[in-house]
């Protein structure tokens, strides 16, 4: 089956359902809610957006190639990833969303590619209850996750287009510094 084929299955049979999904999360992004509150709901709706994509994906439990992509999150979500793993957080890393910050972060890509994060563990994710939002998010349509592999190089790959979510969740945390993952926490060895 082709990417193609998977993404226009994903939209046969949950089309409607992730609409709605993206419809609730511009709600919440425009609600009266504390940025606290605006974080919860994101993360339900991410984590319920995944799992209508998930099927149709090679991504399981002990595949890390996507554990060594830069990761830029806003200070709330650092803040919350130090709580749940009791890994010390270097709050001066982040700097306020700009131009200036924004090419950073896309330098970060390069610069990150292949650098594992600091909370993978025995290829496992061990704060994955408590992972940050582009995480929840990030998908691959592709047969396998060989294409993820960040040795290979940066390759195209095939996803689902969940992009609204990272943009709702930057549109609710831009007031935030932000930095990639491995800044706020250093890499993992």
């Amino acid at each position: 089956m082709t990417p193609e084929d998977r993404a226009a299955l994903i939209m046969a049979t949950n089309g409607p359902r992730i609409f709605d999904l993206r419809a609730r999360a511009e709600r919440v992004v425009k609600s009266q809610a504390p940025r606290e509150r605006k974080h919860i709901l994101l993360t339900k709706i991410a984590d319920e957006a995944l799992s209508r994509v998930s099927p149709q994906t090679p991504c399981k439990r002990g595949c890390a190639a996507c554990c060594h992509i830069a990761v830029p999150i806003a200070l709330s979500e650092a803040r919350g990833l130090a709580v749940a793993s009791g890994k010390t957080l270097n709050e001066s890393a982040g700097l306020p969303l700009s131009l200036d910050s924004i090419n950073r972060m896309k330098q970060n890509t390069k610069r990150f590619s292949g650098a594992p994060c600091p909370f993978l563990v025995d290829r496992e994710c061990s704060v994955y209850d408590a992972r940050p939002i582009p995480c929840r998010s990030h998908n691959v349509l592709e047969d396998d996750a060989s294409k993820c592999d960040t040795r290979n190089g940066p390759l195209p790959i095939a996803a689902f287009d969940l992009s609204w979510i990272d943009e709702a969740n930057a549109d609710i945390s831009f007031a935030e510094t932000w930095a990639d993952i491995r800044e706020w926490f250093g890499s993992s060895s």
